[in-house]
């Protein structure tokens, strides 16, 4: 294994000297694989190490024994060491999203988090082989493109996978012939999820019954279709970048001319490209209906869809126009707050967090805005949520406060934008309209002595 991992490392060039790395060890196999094998390349690369443990609140005693044991493992090799709980099935809930899910959105705001506070360069992730073929007979069942086929990317940003390349049987070879225990996940065992039973079941079949080197098909699959995505990829930029014709805050057109004349895998992506202009996730957005945006081709002018998320797209002369649906009335949400725990809002794509300590940015990861708010002055639990009937804002410590309904109006804000402005609250007092104002009353001044910072990032 450790000679496969080096040369990954260097195919991908993912180290380079001096790189200060978080590591993600849940103390199972892969993850201490993963910390022995960086521990060793400490003084060959003048390596740092930052090892982020997350106890998800799922499986009792068993999970404290496994966060014991990461505490353990780092202190015999002198790394450093942070540790996080969460109660994730509560979170889950509250967010309305799959444990699974809600697992993954904590995990890496944790480790972006020891990033941004250690100033260092990288995260690594202790995805294997079998976790590639996993997950591509997991997309193919859901079905997917040639995107979902290409698989785990061994590099994607500051995020590296040196074990992507080594199947889970060279990992545990290699800790056995250290002599390095590991944890085993008792959940892990249970055929309670999709990936759990294509691990346990599928997988196990296919090599018995059909090809005992399928997980090394599969993967190199992956690769394959990756680089051939990657190439599309750059020839429906150029494509896009062509055929953008005029852009408004809510509109992208886009010139019939030059979309007639694309094929048909690369016309699917500029519509894409397009629509991402007013949301980074389009995930649900599917083939049906980038499909219905391609018939617009053939349509008169005046023809008009509806999609999905407010999206939306209209034939207008020689223009396919793209739109984003502001009047769409934003559904009520609502997340309650926690100090230290960072919650993920679906509906902006933003994180938040509350915390004692103020955050700093650095140039590696996205940007951290930061509010500073006046502990004392907070009576009760903080949400974040969109306006609710009654809510208040102090727009100056003098005059009082003002109807969150009025405020927009003075500020000109649409009728239509209003429910999807994010608020930081506690009742019906309204600390933070983010992107707006914050309000005067709980603001951090040269008096406050307890202070209260609200961090919010993208993903």
């Amino acid at each position: 294994m450790y000679k496969k991992a080096i040369a990954t490392i260097n195919k991908y060039n993912m180290l380079q000297k001096g790189d200060r790395i978080v590591l993600g060890v849940s103390g199972g196999a892969d993850s201490v694989a993963l910390l022995r094998l960086l521990s060793k390349q400490r003084e060959v690369l003048d390596l740092t190490l930052f090892v982020v443990h997350i106890n998800h609140g799922i499986r009792g005693s068993e999970a404290k024994r496994d966060e014991d044991f990461v505490r353990n493992i780092c202190t015999q090799f002198g790394v450093d060491f942070t540790s996080k709980t969460f109660d994730v099935p509560k979170i889950a809930k509250d967010m309305g999203v799959t444990e699974e899910e809600c697992g993954r959105h904590l995990r890496y705001a944790e480790f972006n988090h020891c990033l941004k506070a250690n100033n260092a360069t990288k995260i690594a992730v202790a995805h294997n082989l079998n976790d590639q073929a996993e997950t591509l007979i997991m997309r193919l069942c859901r079905g997917t493109g040639l995107t979902g086929l290409s698989g785990i990317a061994p590099v994607r940003d500051n995020i590296i996978r040196p074990l992507i390349e080594c199947t889970r049987e060279d990992i545990e070879k290699y800790l056995y012939s250290l002599n390095q225990p590991y944890c085993t996940d008792s959940t892990n065992l249970k055929e309670d999820y999709a990936r759990n039973k294509i691990r346990l079941s599928l997988l196990p079949y296919m090599q018995k019954e059909i090809n005992a080197g399928v997980i090394n098909n599969l993967a190199k699959t992956a690769e394959l279709l990756s680089a051939e995505d990657k190439y599309i990829e750059e020839q429906a930029a150029l494509a896009y970048v062509g055929a953008i014709k005029k852009t408004t805050d809510n509109a992208v057109y886009l010139s019939v001319e030059d979309l007639e004349k694309m094929p048909e895998v690369i016309l699917r992506r500029v519509i894409r490209k397009g629509f991402r202009v007013f949301r980074k996730d389009i995930k649900d957005l599917t083939l049906k209906h980038i499909t219905m945006v391609t018939q617009l081709l053939n349509a008169g002018t005046g023809k008009k869809i509806d999609l999905v998320q407010g999206l939306g797209a209209q034939r207008e002369y020689e223009f396919i126009k793209l739109t984003q649906n502001t009047r769409e009335i934003a559904e009520d949400f609502c997340y309650k707050l926690q100090e230290e725990i960072p919650v993920f809002i679906k509906e902006a794509e933003i994180y938040v967090e509350i915390s004692k300590s103020v955050k700093k940015n650095d140039g590696n990861s996205h940007m951290v805005c930061t509010k500073a708010f006046d502990c004392d002055k907070i009576n009760g639990g903080l949400e974040v949520r969109n306006r609710r009937t009654g809510d208040l804002i102090s727009i100056n410590k003098k005059t009082g406060h003002k109807k969150i309904k009025d405020f927009f109006i003075d500020q000109k804000i649409p009728l239509e934008e209003r429910n999807r402005i994010v608020l930081i609250a506690c009742k019906n007092q309204v600390l933070w309209a983010v992107g707006k104002r914050s309000g005067e009353y709980f603001t951090a001044d040269s008096e406050t002595k307890n202070i209260l910072y609200v961090h919010i990032w993208e993903d």
